[in-house]
């Protein structure tokens, strides 16, 4: 996913109120980015777990964890990949049930995000 700046995570009109992206965000920015839209969205009990650095596409990047609950209150797990280039924010995000699709995934989402390409 691409998000221009002013743009969001979440599919919200121009004039809705939702968390934006404004460009040369911080890291610690981008995860409450990530983190207030879910939030929106319905989930629960979000947490980041492990943000560290991380290139993206050989841009650089910030890569973290999340774990939280569906609003249904299903356990989620996802792995979230955040780079800033070309004035927008490019973005891996998977999200799944903690159960048994994320560890299910796993191996294929590590590869999708080793070998993406930033949209230039």
């Amino acid at each position: 996913m691409s998000i221009a700046v002013g743009g969001s995570i979440m599919k919200v009109g121009p004039h809705d109120d939702a968390p934006r992206y404004r460009a040369g965000m911080s890291d610690l920015e981008l995860v409450e980015l990530v983190t207030s839209s879910l939030t929106r969205m319905g989930f629960t009990d979000v947490q980041t777990v492990n943000v560290r650095p991380q290139q993206f596409a050989g841009a650089a990047g910030v890569r973290f964890g999340i774990t939280g609950k569906y609003h249904s209150g299903l356990n989620m797990r996802g792995d979230i990949v955040l780079a800033q280039a070309n004035s927008k924010l490019d973005a891996i995000m998977f999200i799944a049930p903690a159960a048994y699709y994320y560890d299910a995934n796993s191996e294929e989402i590590e590869h999708l995000i080793s070998s993406a390409h930033l949209a230039s």
